[in-house]
C-alpha cells in the first residue's frame, strides 16, 4: 500500500508505478491519495507500507528520504497578466488578494512562515483546501493561489489562468518517502 497526497501523485505516480512493476514482478500495489494528515495517520496505523508527501516546516522526519524538490506558482486569471517571464519577488504577496488552504496545511504554514520571516502579512480573501479549487476561483478573478507547478501546468497550457514563479525567495516543497515504523 502506498499513500500520496494528489500533487505528488500527479507529478510521480506513473514513474513510480512503473518503476514497481519492472523491480517487483508479482506485487500487487494499492495506492491511497490524501491530505498528509491522513497520510501521516495511515502510516502510523500501519494502512500503508510506504508514503509519499511534501514536507512541512516543523514537521517531524524521522527517517524520512528526500525524493523530489517542486517549486510553486503565484496562479491568477488571465485577465491578471502574470507571466512565467516575469517571476513575482515573494514580498509582493502581501499585495495581492490570497486563496489559500487552511492550516495545518503544508501550503499554508510555509505562506505563513515566508511571511513572518519576511515581515509582510498575507492578505487571505478565501481559505480552500484543494488545489483544483484554488485554481478555478483564481481562473475566475476571486483572489490569487500559490500551487505546486504541476496542479498548474493544465490550467496554464489551456489558458484559463496566467502565472509566475515566485521568486526572492522562492517556494519549494520537497516530497519525502517515508516508510511505515516497523516496516522491512
Amino acid at each position: 500500500m502506498l499513500g500520496m497526497q494528489p500533487g505528488v501523485s500527479r507529478l510521480i505516480m506513473v514513474p513510480v508505478v512503473q518503476r514497481a512493476i519492472a523491480e517487483l514482478p508479482g506485487a500487487r500495489l494499492h495506492i491511497m491519495e490524501g491530505a498528509s494528515g491522513d497520510i501521516l495517520q495511515w502510516l502510523s496505523e500501519g494502512r500503508i507500507d510506504l508514503a509519499l508527501y511534501y514536507d512541512q516546516p516543523n514537521l517531524a522526519r524521522g527517517n524520512a528520504e528526500p525524493v523530489f524538490e517542486q517549486n510553486h506558482l503565484l496562479v491568477g486569471s488571465r485577465a491578471a497578466g502574470l507571466s512565467m517571464n516575469q517571476p513575482v519577488p515573494a514580498k509582493q504577496l502581501a499585495e495581492v488578494p490570497l486563496i489559500l488552504p487552511g492550516r495545518p496545511h503544508g501550503v499554508r504554514v510555509t505562506m505563513d512562515a515566508l511571511a513572518q520571516k519576511k515581515g509582510f502579512d498575507l492578505n487571505i480573501v478565501l481559505g480552500v483546501d484543494t488545489a483544483a479549487s484554488i485554481v478555478a476561483l483564481a481562473a475566475a478573478g476571486l483572489g490569487y493561489g500559490v500551487i505546486p507547478s504541476s496542479l498548474a501546468v493544465d490550467a496554464y497550457r489551456n489558458g484559463l489562468i496566467s502565472a509566475s514563479w515566485i521568486v526572492k525567495p522562492s517556494i519549494t516543497r520537497t516530497i519525502l518517502m517515508v516508510p511505515a515504523p516497523n516496516r522491512p
